[in-house]
């Protein structure tokens, strides 16, 4: 089928007509008024999107490799299925848009608003999320490996079992997040906030978690093996029957904290106060 041009596929949109296996290659839709339009297995490949309004589109096993949407507008949308990979959203409005079925590969999310989004089924791999919010938004079996999320803003998160392996979180705000039995192995959470959590049998193997703030955090079973702690504020916490062993919790404070069947066998607590513990 022949490549589409901006204004057929700007009318298609406007007289409320679906765009089915279209090639959409490279086209330039830059600023591109394309709200409530329906996308299905068409080619954006390279296509230039930036700054254009996809508030309510549905796009459904669509191909955007290299796809640049900086700056465009995606509320409510819904993106299932197709190819994304080294896709560019950076800056984008994206709130509580749902996202299902997609490989994130390279993808850049970098500033990108998704508060009070849907992801589900949802794997990033080396994806730029620094600086983005996902705010109150909804996780169901996700994964972000080795991804940069550092300053990260995602308070209120729902992302039980959520994988985060190798990922960068560095100042990160993840307060009052559900993280249940969530995986945190070798990420770096150096001076994230992570208070009023529960996240009960999350795994930090290994993790860097200096000067972390894990205040009154429910982390009841969870595994610290050979974390780097260092100045960690773990005031409050509940770490009954957690793992710490090997750790280096030089400086951290347990104020007030809960370890009873705790395991801290080989951990260090040079300098860390326990005023009020429960062991």
């Amino acid at each position: 089928m022949a490549q589409m041009t901006r204004e057929e596929v700007e009318r298609h949109v406007r007289n409320l007509q679906p765009l089915r296996g279209r090639d959409l290659r490279e086209l330039r839709l830059n600023g591109a008024d394309l709200q409530g339009g329906v996308f299905e297995r068409c080619s954006l490949a390279g296509a230039r999107l930036v700054g254009a309004k996809l508030d309510g589109a549905i796009l459904l096993n669509c191909n955007l490799s290299n796809a640049t949407l900086r700056q465009a507008t995606l509320q409510e949308a819904m993106i299932k299925g197709g190819v994304m990979e080294s896709a560019d959203f950076s800056d984008t409005l994206m709130m509580e848009c749902s996202l299902s079925q997609l490989k994130l590969k390279k993808v850049r999310l970098r500033g990108a608003n998704l508060a009070g989004s849907f992801l589900t089924d949802v794997v990033a791999q080396l994806a730029d999320f620094q600086a983005a919010n996902l705010r109150r938004a909804l996780l169901l079996n996700c994964a972000f490996l080795a991804c940069v999320m550092d300053d990260f803003e995602a308070g209120f998160l729902q992302g039980t079992r959520t994988d985060f392996t190798g990922s960068s979180l560095n100042g990160a705000q993840l307060d009052r997040a559900v993280l249940l039995g969530a995986n945190f192995a070798l990420a770096r959470l150096g001076s994230a906030s992570m208070r009023g959590c529960l996240m009960n049998n999350a795994n930090f193997f290994s993790a860097d978690l200096r000067d972390a703030l894990f205040t009154k955090s429910n982390m009841e079973g969870c595994h610290l093996l050979g974390v780097n702690a260092e100045g960690a504020q773990l005031n409050g916490a509940n770490l009954r029957k957690a793992f710490l062993g090997e750790g280096n919790f030089t400086g951290a404070v347990f104020d007030g904290a809960h370890l009873t069947e705790a395991n801290t066998e080989g951990a260090v607590f040079k300098g860390a106060s326990f005023e009020g513990t429960q062991r």
